[in-house]
């Protein structure tokens, strides 16, 4: 995992819990996994495992373990990419060139896996493969951002629809959304 999604989040936490709560929890997850004991830039690598137990701890503690919430960090992470550094992907509000815009967004944050998403009628089909550990944080992440990038671009993404995720114990992630092209609000 990039530092650039480790940066992103501990920004948000920041904002919602205070520094000195965010400071605690890291400088207790660094005694466990070494690469949170150094400072952490945009282009630092975080270990698959170490991303996974930080995730995991910051949900535990301020969210009361409730992994669904992995959605809206998604969420608040497309916010952020789509209408600050990355928004010309969106500036167009191109529904088609879209598809192709969340397979660039996964390799941002991501050094593994893959993610891709096509249109068939107003059904945006979205996929993640090949990611060599199958935890939640990855698929409700990603659905998150697809979904919050879907409205950027001015679609109503009305349900989503999991056929296949690591929630459910599959080796893969596949979300259908069912949308409704009229300026979202």
């Amino acid at each position: 995992v990039k530092g650039t999604a480790y940066l992103g989040r501990k920004r948000a936490l920041e904002s919602r819990f205070g520094s000195d709560n965010v400071d605690a929890m890291i400088a207790d997850i660094a005694r466990e996994h070494s690469v949170f004991a150094q400072p952490v830039l945009a282009s630092t690598p975080i270990p698959v495992d170490q991303w996974i137990a930080f995730n995991d701890e910051l949900i535990a503690r301020f969210y009361g373990g409730f992994t669904r919430t992995y959605w809206h960090f998604g969420q608040e992470s497309a916010e952020f990419a789509l209408t600050g550094p990355y928004k010309n992907l969106v500036r167009n509000r191109d529904s088609v060139a879209y598809a192709q815009v969340v397979g660039t967004a996964w390799k941002v944050y991501y050094s593994h896996g893959r993610a891709e998403g096509r249109w068939e009628g107003d059904v945006f089909h979205y996929c993640i493969d090949d990611v060599p550990v199958h935890h939640v944080y990855f698929e409700y992440t990603a659905c998150g951002w697809v979904e919050r990038g879907l409205k950027l671009i001015g679609v109503n993404a009305l349900r989503s629809v999991a056929v296949a995720g690591y929630s459910r114990g599959d080796t893969r992630v596949e979300y259908h959304f069912y949308c409704s092209r009229t300026p979202a609000r």
